[in-house]
């Protein structure tokens, strides 16, 4: 697992589509959307944070709720 500069784990789209049995695709497609409350991209690699899976679970959540 990679870290960040300041000690965050980070983890790749990748990592999160296997994580939340959620294409890659559609975790491509949720980031655009709700990049406003993910953390801030940086370098070419976009990598995510613990607490973006966790926006990523309930953006699943929701999306099988219907909301």
């Amino acid at each position: 697992q990679k870290r960040s500069q300041d000690g965050h784990i980070m983890v790749t789209p990748k990592q999160v589509s296997e994580t939340l049995n959620v294409p890659s695709s559609t975790i491509r497609r949720w980031a655009l959307r709700f990049e406003d409350v993910l953390s801030k991209q940086v370098g070419k690699k976009r990598v995510y944070t613990l607490e973006d899976v966790d926006i990523f679970r309930k953006i699943r959540d929701y999306s099988k709720q219907g909301r």
